[in-house]
């Protein structure tokens, strides 16, 4: 679990900023997050120098949203036995603890590790009605159940986790390209672990085959997974019909490529030309080579 000084450092690189800090806690933000993150801080006299149990504290309106989709938020652990209470949680509301005056309350939230912490963020800064990818991904591995049977429980959890673009199979990409593979955005909130071939019709080999996978941006990486862009053999980018004349508001075009392809993506490509990049403009980009 990150404690408080790791999860300091990684909500700074995620584009946090501090808004105010006190002797025992401080609050950070971010202009697409509604309310402000809060991390504790050790006590003068800690001999570790950070607080290791539960060190974020997030307002408590986000309680029942991190319930509903506990099944996409991996390392995500709210303390719901007890509400975090102290009056420097500025904007947060208040209850009666113990004596009689009102004070301000949290949820106080253990988080597994940065790529957890960088999909939770992301996560709350998307509408909140906006979970029709988390119920997709859902449905594809209720829909695969019957392929885990003879796979272990560690081999599950990373099936499943690659499917929502997590664990083993997001750190072979992250340790593959460092950076998106076309447009060079590093920063880990605004990359996507991509399936080319997707998972839903994969083996169980291909979900977790660094060679079936892209780090892109999420823009790209919607356009990717909607089959309005695709990449050649060579890596130049294919750009569908119905996205040509959208594509300059998107930040897309013509120009762009991966930054490199093994042998091993190929046979990988070829499958998403041909099955998730519309099939007219595969034979168009066929026609014009």
């Amino acid at each position: 679990m990150l404690n408080s000084a790791e999860i300091t450092q990684s909500l700074d690189r995620l584009g946090f900023y501090v808004k105010a800090a006190s002797e025992k806690i401080h609050s950070v933000h971010r202009d697409d997050i509604e309310y402000l993150f809060y991390i504790k801080r050790p006590e003068v006299n800690s001999k570790s120098g950070v607080v290791k149990k539960a060190p974020l504290v997030v307002h408590p309106d986000y309680l029942e949203r991190i319930h509903a989709a506990k099944g996409y938020l991996y390392g995500i652990d709210p303390v719901t036995e007890d509400f975090f209470h102290s009056s420097n949680l500025k904007g947060f509301p208040t209850r009666i603890r113990t004596g009689k005056k009102p004070i301000q309350y949290g949820i106080a939230v253990n988080i597994e590790d940065e790529e957890a912490l960088s999909r939770f963020v992301e996560w709350l800064g998307s509408p909140s009605d906006q979970v029709m990818p988390v119920a997709s991904a859902l449905d594809d591995i209720a829909n695969a159940e019957a392929e885990f049977e003879t796979a272990s429980d560690t081999e599950k959890e990373s099936i499943v986790k690659s499917r929502l673009g997590q664990g083993k199979f997001r750190d072979n990409l992250l340790n593959y390209w460092s950076e998106c593979a076309v447009s060079g955005v590093t920063l880990p909130a605004f990359l996507r672990a991509s399936h080319i071939k997707p998972w839903r019709d994969c083996t169980n080999a291909e979900r977790l085959d660094t060679y079936n996978g892209l780090l892109l941006n999420t823009t790209l990486d919607a356009a990717f997974d909607r089959g309005f862009i695709s990449f050649a053999d060579d890596g130049r980018i294919l750009i569908s019909a119905t996205l040509k004349d959208h594509a300059a508001e998107l930040s897309i075009s013509e120009q762009m490529s991966l930054k490199s392809v093994n042998e091993l993506h190929r046979k990988y490509l070829d499958w998403h030309r041909r099955h998730v990049f519309d099939s007219e403009n595969y034979q168009a980009a066929s026609e014009a080579e």
